[in-house]
């Protein structure tokens, strides 16, 4: 709720010492770490995030989650192609949700505007089916990015694996009649 009022009042600097407070008090909890760091990016303070970023590499989950969060600096930054070189370790991480990588590479893929940067998002989608070789929505979500990139047989290959899995969801029978 405090952090709702000081949305609504604009005050974000309030909302940076909170998470501040937060981390000083529960040290471990990764998870205000990286909201903090979310927080200074939205607000585009990047060298305090940067700062931030660094404190993160005791463990192998903080790694993984300051490479994500550098991915979302680099987009910030509009720097698509280093971000996306960034991304598959991420897309291989155990300890990034899989809805936060289906997000990370929809956004690589809302800044693409090189060949290099589609080649690599071609990779990504194929390691996300293979890191998540049961996964419905990994497969699907692979097949619309492979779709998107022009990519039809292949893109057909990952929805037919996602039907395969789960069968019922007409947009992707849809997708395939259409290719």
């Amino acid at each position: 709720e405090k952090e709702q009022l000081y949305l609504h009042t604009e005050n974000y600097d309030a909302i940076v010492a909170d998470r501040v407070k937060l981390i000083k008090a529960y040290p471990d909890n990764l998870g205000y770490k990286q909201a903090l760091i979310d927080q200074l990016i939205l607000l585009d303070r990047i060298e305090q995030a940067n700062e931030e970023l660094t404190k993160l590499s005791a463990t192998e989950a903080e790694r993984d989650i300051a490479r994500y969060l550098k991915i979302k600096i680099l987009l910030r930054q509009r720097k698509t192609l280093e971000a996306a070189n960034e991304a598959a370790e991420v897309v291989n991480s155990k300890n990034i949700d899989l809805p936060e990588k289906l997000q990370m590479i929809n956004s690589i893929l809302d800044q693409a505007i090189s060949t290099e940067t589609f080649d690599k998002l071609v990779d990504l989608s194929k390691s996300l089916q293979t890191t998540y070789p049961d996964e419905y929505v990994a497969h699907a979500f692979s097949g619309d990015i492979l779709f998107r990139l022009e990519k039809a047989e292949e893109a057909r290959e990952a929805y037919l694996k996602a039907v395969a899995i789960e069968g019922g969801k007409f947009e992707v029978w849809q997708n395939i009649l259409n290719i």
